[in-house]
């Protein structure tokens, strides 16, 4: 069976293991090694050294799959680095310290993979060329909405604290790309008036603001003039503060739902929320909804006008 060549590559497809085990003659097979590691990338872990460190083999491999550069002699592996890294920035963690501390090698890499920047020297780490080379701007999706994309924003988050707590810096990076506030530095997010400021660029990035500011109350009045459903983030606390609600509930009716349950409950609250937005009174708890109702119309007799 071991002379079976077919049963040979079959058995390498389903264990590179398996490899050590077969034909001396297949292992050395130029044409078999190829046809095995096409079907199982693994097995050129397992080559003989006389394929293993051969150059046009290699090359021929890892235009099959780049990641095979793992399993390449170290003493070769600087020799495809611009290859290699134009198909995966992050594979540039399989390279030695002169590939990873030589700008024009990791700027490839970062513009494929933005989160190569991991694995950069420390003093590219510095680079802010290098970082705003690896910061994409959202993926469209159907003309409007936006794919996040973790790498697309991702070289923030591995630069050096230095740039991530750089107001002006961020700043520019979000101009790219506004999610990339997720990444920015400790310091950097204990600015309120800049954490506003992102929130502004993207809503969402209000799940990454400092968790102090939640319980802050001009921080949420603030962000609940930016968007009312954003008062969900709110400590329990604001969602229990009559004028920041109240704020919420006259923008969009459907925030009732991230109130406290004490306000919800209190038809003299809801009444005067159900007056600067006429939609509240459909979100009102069945509950107490007969005696907002009529505290309404006693309201609208009052002022004369008798249609709710």
């Amino acid at each position: 069976l071991k002379n079976n060549i077919n049963l040979s590559l079959y058995a390498v497809q389903k264990n590179a293991n398996n490899f050590k085990y077969i034909k001396p003659e297949f292992q050395h097979d130029y044409q078999f090694a190829k046809r095995a590691i096409e079907s199982n990338k693994l097995v050129y872990a397992y080559l003989p050294d006389d394929l293993k460190k051969n150059r046009e083999f290699i090359e021929t491999t890892l235009k099959h799959s780049a990641d095979i550069i793992q399993f390449v002699p170290a003493s070769l592996r600087n020799e495809f680095a611009d290859f290699v890294l134009s198909k995966g920035g992050t594979l540039l963690r399989y390279f030695d310290k002169t590939i990873r501390s030589d700008k024009n090698y990791v700027i490839k890499a970062v513009k494929n993979q933005g989160a190569a920047i991991y694995f950069a020297s420390d003093e590219l780490k510095k680079d802010p060329s290098l970082v705003i080379a690896g910061i994409k701007t959202p993926t469209p999706l159907y003309g409007h909405t936006f794919i996040e994309k973790l790498d697309d924003f991702k070289a923030l988050g591995h630069a050096d604290i230095s740039l991530r707590n750089d107001k002006e810096f961020v700043r520019k990076v979000m101009q790219i790309n506004s999610f990339a506030y997720h990444y920015v530095g400790d310091e950097l997010k204990k600015d309120k008036d800049f954490a506003l400021e992102a929130v502004k660029l993207n809503q969402r990035n209000a799940a990454f603001v400092s968790a102090d500011f939640y319980d802050d109350e001009d921080f949420m009045r603030k962000l609940v003039d930016i968007d009312a459903g954003l008062i969900r983030h709110a400590s329990e606390r604001i969602k229990d503060n009559r004028e920041i609600a109240l704020l919420a509930l006259s923008k969009d009716a459907f925030t009732v739902n991230f109130i406290s349950k004490k306000l919800k409950h209190d038809a003299d609250f809801m009444t005067e929320a159900a007056l600067l937005n006429r939609r509240v009174y459909d979100y009102t708890p069945l509950e107490i909804r007969g005696r907002v109702f009529d505290h309404i119309v006693d309201k609208k007799k009052a002022s004369g006008w008798y249609h709710l």
